[in-house]
């Protein structure tokens, strides 16, 4: 039940972000882990397993959003071998017009379907489900 749903719910948020015309899901993901993080700015290796892609996915995702301008790569000082992904001011741009709009449609698709007792069980049971299965 736990990917149909997630397939569902996914399909459903992709459909209306088209029909918004909006930035793709994949993107506003980076752009949110970006605008949580300390100077807008992760680790490539650390944003890559965030994210629901494999490394190769992650890399061609990241070229797209260096492409459209939303992030950059910086090398790290303490690391020859490191790279940053740091959210450019467009980025950053994109993310806050993209916000309420995400707000919306995860309202629309997920939220408006449970209640708040509902939310923080599947809280409760993913959390303990993602603890257990850090490495």
């Amino acid at each position: 039940m736990f990917l149909e749903t997630f397939a569902s719910v996914t399909r459903n948020l992709d459909l209306k972000i088209k029909e918004d015309r909006a930035i793709p899901a994949a993107w506003f993901d980076v752009l949110l882990h970006l605008h949580e993080a300390p100077e807008s700015r992760l680790r490539i290796g650390v944003l890559a397993e965030s994210l629901v892609l494999t490394p190769s996915n992650a890399t061609r995702l990241f070229d797209r959003l260096e492409k459209a301008g939303y992030i950059t790569r910086e090398s790290t000082l303490e690391d020859r071998r490191g790279v940053y992904i740091v959210m450019t001011d467009a980025g950053a741009a994109a993310f806050m017009d993209t916000l309420p709009g995400n707000r919306r449609r995860v309202e629309e698709i997920f939220l408006g379907h449970v209640n708040d007792e509902d939310i923080q069980s599947l809280h409760r049971a993913l959390s303990k489900v993602y603890k257990a299965n850090q490495r």
